[in-house]
């Protein structure tokens, strides 16, 4: 499948878990949310390379989980502009697209990295917190996509 829009996506999920991938150039963070799409989960931080071994962690996941979409965090600037790691993001989705059928979006996640360090707990040094946030960054900016879906569902129910 490849990439729709979020109002699309939030659609076509409904009643299913989806998966939160924060892609990094070498660990990618992975978080899952519940089946009614209400809480987002940390689960794991992958390595980005091989791609092989990322590919079979996802499919395991998307299995065990019965997941039925997939939210991936699209790095743009600050300032609204594209950067090297979006066309990474983009070809991690195409590349997913082309061994999983499943729906897949982009959802904004500036900041998703800081805002875990700035509330990780204080006993870890900085260096500790940041070589293990990829999946709380992925769970923080999956929590967004989901708040985002319910409105979006709210709104077509109630217009």
């Amino acid at each position: 499948m490849t990439l729709i829009s979020l109002y699309d996506f939030a659609e076509n999920t409904r009643g299913r878990a989806v998966l939160g991938i924060d892609w990094g150039s070498k660990h990618t963070g992975i978080a899952v949310s519940d089946a009614d799409q209400k809480i987002a989960a940390a689960l794991v931080d992958c390595p980005t390379k091989p791609w092989k071994t990322l590919l079979y962690e996802l499919e395991r996941i998307i299995h065990d989980y019965k997941i039925g979409g997939i939210v991936i965090g699209w790095p743009i600037d600050m300032d609204g502009g594209f950067n090297k790691n979006c066309q990474s993001v983009k070809s991690l989705s195409e590349n997913i697209s082309k061994s999983v059928n499943i729906n897949i979006c982009l959802y904004d996640e500036r900041l998703s990295s800081r805002a875990v360090a700035v509330y990780a707990p204080q006993k870890n040094t900085k260096k500790k917190v940041f070589s293990h946030s990829d999946k709380h960054a992925a769970a923080f900016f999956l929590q967004g996509a989901l708040d985002l879906f319910s409105n979006i569902r709210a709104r077509a129910e109630h217009p």
